[in-house]
């Protein structure tokens, strides 16, 4: 039985998209604490297929309505078709849920092919 391709993430965390609006203790909204959160299961829903192993590391944009601003591969995964599917993989998890308040608008995520 063939194991099925699994999504498996690092915390993403390339840069903040410009200043941010913070609570005042410094910490972000609540919203903005589970926006990645929500950003990471999306793509796990909407993981493309691919034959081969090995992990891409796609880098990407989220603009403050949901919609996705741009992608691009930021490690390559040595394999044409993978770096394809972990494109493809972001790409069709959007639009995303509109960024809250305090929420990061660039993200990074490692996404693994098994």
């Amino acid at each position: 039985e063939p194991q099925t391709n699994r999504i498996k993430m690092k915390p993403m965390t390339v840069g903040t998209g410009g200043a941010l609006a913070r609570p005042s203790r410094g910490r972000p909204a609540a919203g903005a604490r589970t926006y990645g959160t929500a950003v990471r299961a999306a793509i796990g829903r909407n993981k493309a297929e691919a034959s081969g192993r090995g992990s891409a590391t796609v880098a990407f944009a989220i603009g403050p309505g949901g919609g996705l601003q741009g992608a691009k591969i930021l490690r390559s995964s040595g394999n044409p078709e993978l770096d394809r599917a972990a494109l493809a993989s972001v790409r069709r998890a959007g639009p995303f849920p509109k960024r809250p308040a305090g929420a990061k608008s660039t993200y990074s995520i490692k996404i693994y092919f098994h």
